[in-house]
């Protein structure tokens, strides 16, 4: 018989399989939640860049604009809509809202 198809060790390496699997999973949810608590409102708008969304930007002087992200610089978002470009300062923008 090979002493490594022995029936003990066949259970333990499942079992030790098993506890792997659960112990990156942890990791995996530990590591998802951390971005999350660490992610910038530059950050959020880069991956919705990335998806394609549309979004509507409410700013402080009450203007409100709406469009798909054109571009997401380091101080300053771009919208594109109806043939034109409007370009926002992050830190004017007061709420955003994502179009469904």
């Amino acid at each position: 018989m090979d002493a490594l198809r022995h029936p003990d060790l066949v259970a333990l390496g499942h079992r030790l399989r098993r506890s792997f699997d659960r112990a990156a999973a942890a990791e995996l949810e530990v590591a998802r939640i951390a971005h999350a608590r660490t992610r910038t409102l530059r950050d959020l708008l880069v991956e919705w860049e990335d998806a394609g969304h549309r979004i509507g930007v409410s700013t402080r002087s009450a203007d409100h604009e709406s469009g798909a992200i054109d571009a997401v610089g380091t101080d300053h978002l771009a919208l594109r809509a109806a043939n034109r470009i409007v370009v926002l300062p992050l830190h004017a923008i007061t709420s955003i809202e994502l179009e469904a």
